[in-house]
């Protein structure tokens, strides 16, 4: 996977993998994945805070994903409210999972820089 900023010094949007038309931002020190931009410390904490939030979201998305689909289920089934407990377990387990996994994955980015 890669990433797209937009350069601060000639304005074009710059990825981080390497192509033929980088040559020149070699020479003047910026090419792949380098925009020449400083984030601040307001910056970096509202960047912090979206990737949370993303977190919060994606937590809520599953469990409510688990939910629906076994309410769904139960009604198709006629077992109120076995499938929707089930559902709800499988919806926490998922996003308990996929927390730990986002939050490592913040944790290692926060390190580096």
């Amino acid at each position: 996977m890669f990433t797209l900023d937009v350069c601060r010094r000639c304005g074009n949007v710059h990825s981080d993998q390497k192509s033929e038309d980088d040559s020149d931002h070699e020479d003047s020190g910026h090419g792949p994945g380098q925009t020449g931009r400083e984030e601040t410390g307001l910056q970096e904490t509202a960047i912090l805070l979206a990737r949370i939030s993303g977190i919060g979201w994606y937590v809520a998305g599953s469990i409510g994903l688990g939910v629906l689909v076994g309410w769904w289920l139960d009604r198709q089934f006629d077992t109120e409210p076995v499938l929707l407990l089930v559902g709800l377990l499988l919806g926490v387990i998922a996003a308990f999972v996929g927390m730990i996994r986002l939050l490592g994955a913040l944790g290692k980015k926060r390190s580096k820089g």
